[in-house]
């Protein structure tokens, strides 16, 4: 029960800090910020590889994807990627 109450609470606290968005669309913001993360670990390992292209594309998606939903830290690290990846 109190996980309901939890994820209601959170779910009020989205609405409330971003009113412009769909429920829906909400409701994909942890999976999302999981990609971004994901998309940084994934340029970087691509960086070690030496497939330098490919982690700049990697990064870039990750920043693309860490600006559109407000994520500073993930835009950081992919940004600092990228950089090192040139």
């Amino acid at each position: 029960m109190a996980s309901v109450f939890g994820r209601e609470f959170a779910l009020e606290e989205i609405h409330r800090l971003l009113p412009d968005r769909r429920e829906d669309r909400l409701l994909e913001l942890p999976e999302q910020v999981q990609r971004c993360k994901l998309l940084v670990a994934l340029g970087e390992a691509q960086c070690k590889a030496g497939d330098v292209p490919k982690a700049m594309a990697t990064f870039q998606r990750a920043a693309d994807l860490a600006r559109s939903l407000g994520l500073p830290q993930d835009l950081a690290q992919a940004a600092l990627g990228f950089e090192e990846a040139t």
